[in-house]
């Protein structure tokens, strides 16, 4: 059966990377939650997409700049107004939720374009504390991170991003040292998707919210799909069943 995950939680009707739009997508049914991590100036995980804090938030600049206690005061909910005050959460606030629900989650580290020195050991740390270590999926663009979390915490698997039209996907797979491809729904065929499959490793695409893409792929047999409106989608996938 193929997952559904969350992108950022429920983030088509709620403030993405937020408890609250976790929360909805669980309730919606997902199997799986994305979020991604980034980290402050004083080394607190938080979860947070972007670098800067203008898009989500009230906030201003970077959010390496910033200690964890001006963070946590910021509003998330800047583009969905309706749900008041929003706070941006610590990642260690996610990982209880995730222990709560039984659900997995992809964690992205946000490490691709500003370097944040230590955050993959921070990350083990938090994962083996709340013992997640079968239900987390560290994924990354920066393939030199995902090796050193491998060499670090093996039990735990990894997934290398990639947006890029891939030519050999099987080759580019085994290369990758990784247990999942986390790619771009528009650079990989039905064909391409079995021939990463047999190579042993398993493929999320992102991020998928048309219906007729979800059906191809739910006919390629996917292992994930990672969407923004995991109730539509969950929905989909059962009735496809």
């Amino acid at each position: 059966m193929t997952m559904i995950v969350a992108h950022r939680g429920y983030s088509r009707h709620y403030p993405e990377n937020t408890l609250l739009a976790f929360q909805k997508a669980i309730e919606a049914g997902c199997d799986g939650i994305e979020l991604d991590v980034q980290m402050t100036k004083d080394g607190e995980l938080v979860v947070l997409h972007d670098e800067t804090l203008e898009r989500t938030t009230n906030g201003q600049g970077l959010l390496q700049d910033q200690v964890a206690d001006r963070v946590k005061i910021l509003n998330a909910g800047k583009l969905f107004p309706q749900y008041g005050f929003v706070p941006v959460p610590l990642l260690a606030q996610c990982l209880e939720l995730v222990q709560s629900s039984g659900i997995y989650a992809i964690l992205e580290l946000k490490n691709n374009v500003l370097p944040y020195v230590g955050m993959e050991e921070k990350v083990i740390a938090l994962v083996r504390k709340y013992e997640l270590t079968h239900r987390i999926i560290l994924s990354s663009f920066h393939g030199p991170s995902l090796e050193k979390c491998r060499l670090m915490a093996p039990e735990i698997p990894t997934a290398l991003l990639t947006r890029r039209i891939l030519f050999r996907p099987g080759a580019f797979a085994r290369r990758s040292g990784a247990a999942y491809l986390h790619v771009r729904h528009t650079v990989l065929t039905r064909g391409q998707i079995r021939e990463v499959q047999a190579t042993g490793v398993k493929v999320h695409v992102w991020t998928v919210n048309d219906p007729r893409r979800a059906r191809m792929f739910l006919r390629s047999g996917v292992y994930g799909i990672i969407t923004d409106d995991p109730e539509n989608l969950v929905a989909l996938r059962n009735a496809f069943r």
